[in-house]
């Protein structure tokens, strides 16, 4: 895909493009691959939109699919709560940040004697289930059951290691829903 740099703003810039069009630059390599923002802020690509890495060349594309009419999404105002949470959507187009759920899904963590408070772990999964299932491996990659475990709420496992504690290394833990 071809990236784009700003060429002109009105009529007299680009006499192709109506009053107030913003037009980009075009690949002559790919025509067809050229981007228009007109006067309502809407902007035009015939292939995709690809936003450049200020510090590479890499970019990333943003391309619709074969479709039977327009489509409108709606963004989040804000990043997401906490981590782990996935982008959901209406069918309206209007997308927010939620915990992830469903079967399958899992969090996985590395901790250390100074992660423990009093002996225990506390553990911010992000699964969006109370009940989950976990293993916990030591720093010889050894299972080890701890002295208790209680379901915090849907994003959150407190782990009792009480008896493990101080512990050497450092440990693992995998958190299933």
């Amino acid at each position: 895909m071809a990236l784009a740099l700003p060429i002109g703003t009105d009529l007299l810039s680009n006499p192709d493009h109506s009053l107030l069009h913003r037009v980009f630059a075009v690949d002559l390599l790919a025509p067809e691959q050229s981007v228009i923002v007109n006067s309502s802020g809407t902007l035009q690509a015939k292939v995709g939109i690809a936003i450049r890495d200020s510090s590479t060349n890499w970019y990333t594309t943003f391309q619709g699919g074969a479709q039977a009419g327009n489509l409108t999404y709606t963004l989040p105002t804000g990043y997401p709560a906490v981590t782990g949470y996935v982008l959901s959507g209406t069918t309206g187009g209007v997308l927010s940040w939620i915990a992830a759920t469903g079967t399958g899904l899992s969090y996985t963590t590395s901790f250390t004697s100074a992660s423990l408070a009093a002996g225990i772990l506390t553990v911010t999964h992000a699964l969006g289930r109370k009940y989950v299932v976990y293993k916990i491996y030591d720093n010889n990659d050894l299972e080890i059951i701890p002295d208790g475990a209680t379901a915090t709420d849907t994003n959150t496992l407190t782990v009792d290691l009480t008896s493990f504690s101080p512990i050497t290394g450092t440990w693992n833990i995998r958190v299933v829903a």
